[in-house]
């Protein structure tokens, strides 16, 4: 998934997707997802109940991001199990 922004100006997706890959390291991603995640998760906790629905929001907040679905989903899992041992 390319950043929407650059898409718009009219920046090519397969140009944007090969300099994230070659300067944006997973790891990298990884914690950045995490650290957003956190931010936001206390936020989209209020608005659902329902894990799935909260895990789809967030997967559809880093998203819209550019974030890829690899290193959402990875994110969102920990952050959720993170938040879970948290709260015993």
């Amino acid at each position: 998934s390319c950043p929407p922004n650059l898409k718009a100006k009219g920046v090519d997706g397969d140009l944007i997707r090969s300099a994230l890959e070659e300067h944006y390291e997973e790891d990298e991603a990884l914690e950045n997802c995490k650290s957003l995640l956190v931010k936001k998760l206390d936020y989209y906790k209020r608005k659902t109940e329902d894990t799935y629905t909260l895990k789809g929001k967030l997967f559809a907040f880093l998203a819209q991001r550019g974030y890829g679905s690899e290193v959402a989903k990875k994110a969102i899992e920990q952050v959720l199990r993170e938040a879970e041992e948290d709260e015993m």
